[in-house]
């Protein structure tokens, strides 16, 4: 056969499949049905009717497709240090957030921020407590880093992500923690942390730090009234609405923004702060002298070596130049050898 005819028959063949493609789609959906439509599949969540009975019905809380990926970064099972991909979150639609803050009875407020309202809630299908947090809006960069965050990370340190939602004004939902948080059991309340709650409160904090630089990420506003406490007084490290990632291969190039080193510093104050019972305290350039800044509640009941290593370790945490503070790895070391107590458990 000669090429002249070879392309005869293959325009032939491509003029007869257009003429008769009309015919074969129809005689398809006769025989098969109508295709699927993977644009307009039903919503995660979807929202009982008024009414319906919500305890024997659908939950109301889908969970996400396996392997949804919902545009966020996570990390990899890989993952050092015990820092694990979470998949027990959910994903609200602002319906069922917007049912949740309308709800008549277990609704209270916990904090108004600037840019969010912290709220208590209750859902309405069982007893369990919840924190929900609102940011006012969705297109808010500290959104988005908090919720990147709480997606790539699982730590026992950090409060559970129950679920959140995306699609209206921004939520988060978190477990919730009935002894509230750090500032107000140092402060407000008429708590009386013995000196081992302290030091074992500092260095889980601490090692929680050291955790998240070794994943590559900065918590950057670390303060007592962002550690929750659990029923035996653990830590639980939150708000990451001023977390950053960073590149360990740039990790000591100048930067305007937060560093590793800022999260050191902040953990200084916070040492101050547990081993002086007073907020204000902007440092210290004595540790020989630390005894004098103890707080008095604690009545005396202190290891006085314990004391001065800890503000000593505090000293170098807050040195205005950053190549002179410690890693968080390196405070760790020290409190190990310093300070027994940290490993002393906690428990009320």
């Amino acid at each position: 056969m000669d090429m002249q005819t070879i392309l005869l028959v293959m325009l032939f063949s491509f003029g007869c499949g257009i003429l008769f493609y009309p015919f074969y789609k129809i005689l398809e959906r006769l025989l098969c049905g109508e295709p699927e439509n993977k644009t307009s599949a039903a919503p995660l969540i979807e929202i009982l009717p008024e009414g319906e009975n919500q305890t024997s019905a659908a939950p109301l809380i889908e969970p996400l497709p396996e392997g949804d990926n919902v545009g966020v970064g996570r990390a990899t099972a890989g993952d050092p240090h015990h820092v694990e991909v979470r998949g027990d979150w959910r994903r609200f639609r602002w319906d069922v957030i917007g049912k949740l803050i309308s709800s008549e009875s277990g609704l209270s407020l916990i904090r108004n921020g600037d840019s969010s309202n912290v709220f208590r809630v209750s859902f309405p299908d069982e007893s369990s407590l919840a924190v929900l947090k609102i940011y006012r809006n969705l297109n808010q960069a500290s959104f988005k880093e908090e919720l990147e965050t709480l997606l790539r990370i699982s730590h026992l340190n950090v409060p559970r992500l129950i679920g959140y939602s995306d699609d209206g004004a921004g939520a988060l939902l978190f477990e919730y923690f009935p002894k509230g948080n750090l500032h107000d059991h140092l402060h407000n309340q008429a708590t009386n942390f013995p000196w081992h709650h302290r030091t074992s409160i500092a260095y889980k904090v601490g090692y929680t730090i050291h955790q998240l630089h070794e994943n590559h990420t900065i918590h950057g506003n670390i303060k007592s009234s962002h550690i929750l406490l659990d029923s035996k007084l653990n830590p639980k490290l939150c708000d990451f609405h001023s977390s950053v990632r960073f590149d360990p291969e740039n990790l000591n190039s100048d930067s305007d923004g937060p560093t590793t080193k800022t999260d050191v510093y902040s953990f200084g104050i916070l040492l101050l702060e547990l081993l002086s019972g007073d907020e204000q305290v902007d440092g210290i350039g004595d540790a020989t002298k630390a005894e004098e800044m103890v707080d008095a509640r604690l009545n005396g009941q202190y290891d006085s070596e314990e004391v001065v290593a800890m503000a000593s370790i505090a000293g170098m945490c807050v040195r205005e130049d950053a190549s002179e503070k410690p890693s968080m790895l390196g405070v760790l070391r020290f409190m190990e050898d310093k300070v027994p107590s940290v490993n002393v458990d906690v428990v009320e």
